[in-house]
């Protein structure tokens, strides 16, 4: 294809659930295109998302909803699942959040971002499978319900337990 996936090369970013006591992390995949600066995506876009589990095979397909619009993008954040790594259910409405570049006159690029409404299909334990907290995934570029590229595989932490602490009310972060 034209236009590839990869793992995008942001800051890695976390989604948290309270159980109990405890704050569970999980970190966040992002999809970037491989080939080209932008992707398109959305309702009108021909192709789709998904994450596979490289140790179990289990994969979950992001498929925007219709109506939803259609952007070129370089980052589509795939926050659809929790700390536990449990897809967010439909009734909780799973969205993605697309980056979207815009070059001023000057050449500065801008960069605004927009949240899309998605269904989920396939596996609900893509992320809860593994017997292991860190397990490598990677993204699949999707058309007509073929995988048509994939990126490299990353390991990420799934289902962690964590929390932060405090002692003072100022310090240095190093």
């Amino acid at each position: 294809p034209e236009v590839g996936v990869k793992h995008a090369e942001t800051p890695a970013g976390s989604t948290v659930t309270t159980n109990g006591d405890d704050l569970v992390f999980s970190e966040v995949l992002s999809a970037a295109p491989d080939g080209q600066d932008t992707i398109e995506f959305g309702s009108d876009a021909d192709h789709t998302i998904e994450i596979r589990n490289t140790e179990t095979d289990a994969s979950v397909e992001i498929i925007p909803e219709a109506d939803e619009g259609t952007y070129d993008v370089d980052r589509i954040r795939l926050d659809v699942y929790d700390g536990t790594g449990e897809l967010r259910p439909e009734d909780a409405d799973p969205d993605v959040s697309l980056t979207i570049p815009e070059e001023e006159d000057d050449g500065t690029i801008n960069r605004t971002n927009e949240r899309l409404n998605v269904t989920l299909e396939g596996d609900d334990d893509v992320f809860t499978s593994s017997d292991e907290t860190f397990t490598e995934f990677e993204l699949g570029l999707v058309e007509d319900g073929t995988v048509v590229d994939t990126s490299d595989e990353r390991l990420i932490g799934v289902g962690y337990v964590g929390g932060i602490e405090q002692d003072s009310t100022e310090d240095e972060v190093t």
